[in-house]
């Protein structure tokens, strides 16, 4: 997966520190998220009468769905590290 792109810190945009403090908010948000997903039960006894394959398949879509959690937070702790990284940057 590609870097997320970042924004520029200028004056006329949004403050570094609004701009941290939104992507520390969503990765905390889609945290909560990915461990309410991760708790969703998947399990074999609950397709039984279903389809061969059927089971296997509602597994891959969990992991899948999982995955695409953990990208976007993976994103979100990206984002506000290459914010940080401008206004470090700019100290020195």
């Amino acid at each position: 997966m590609p870097k997320p792109t970042a924004p520029v810190i200028n004056l006329n945009g949004s403050s570094a520190q609004t701009l941290v403090e939104e992507y520390k908010a969503a990765y905390t948000a889609i945290r909560v998220a990915y461990e309410a997903v991760q708790q969703v039960t998947v399990h074999g006894r609950d397709f039984q009468t279903a389809p061969e394959g059927t089971y296997e398949k509602a597994r891959a879509e969990q992991t899948a769905r999982l995955t695409k959690l953990q990208e976007v937070e993976d994103d979100m702790a990206e984002l506000a590290r290459l914010v940080q990284q401008q206004v470090d940057a700019r100290k020195r």
